[in-house]
């Protein structure tokens, strides 16, 4: 099966290879701290968002992950603020985080009708987008610096 959500068995396994993801968001607003560490720009997704919404974003979670035939390996991370704004929708490979702008509100001011709009069309266009290999994509991966790849203290692997 080559699409997984949280309720699938090996969700979680895939998931975790890009648990960085998530990470970056502790790092970067000082809730988890290494030693010398800093976020590579090549991961750093909060700096892929407008300046005016980057310290307002609550939490990044998981939605769907992807396993191409080819074995290509993508999953696909909601960044969301206070009360769902803003909403973001990336996808995470080994090569980086792209901001799947179509599919994110980036502002905090929006309706819950344009915030349903939004959800809705992700549903319905990017399982198939990463079924037809649409958001594939090769080349050399970021290295992920060791105090990215571990699950943070207070949180479940």
């Amino acid at each position: 099966m080559p699409l997984y959500t949280p309720e699938d068995a090996g969700f979680e396994e895939i998931a975790e290879r890009h648990l960085w993801f998530a990470n970056v968001l502790a790092f970067e607003y000082g809730e988890a701290v290494a030693d010398d560490a800093t976020v590579p720009d090549a991961l750093n997704w909060i700096r892929l968002l407008p300046v005016d919404l980057q310290l307002g974003l609550d939490e990044a979670d998981c939605s769907l992950a992807y396993v191409g035939e080819n074995g290509y390996v993508g999953t696909i991370w909601d960044v969301t603020g206070p009360d769902d704004l803003p909403w973001a929708v990336f996808l995470a490979d080994d090569l980086g985080p792209r901001l799947l702008t179509e599919f994110s509100l980036l502002t905090e001011e929006a309706t819950d009708d344009a915030l349903q709009t939004v959800l809705q069309a992700a549903a319905e266009t990017i399982p198939a987008r990463l079924l037809a290999g649409e958001y594939d994509r090769h080349g050399e991966p970021v290295p992920i610096p060791e105090f990215l790849r571990s699950p943070l203290p207070d949180e479940e692997p």
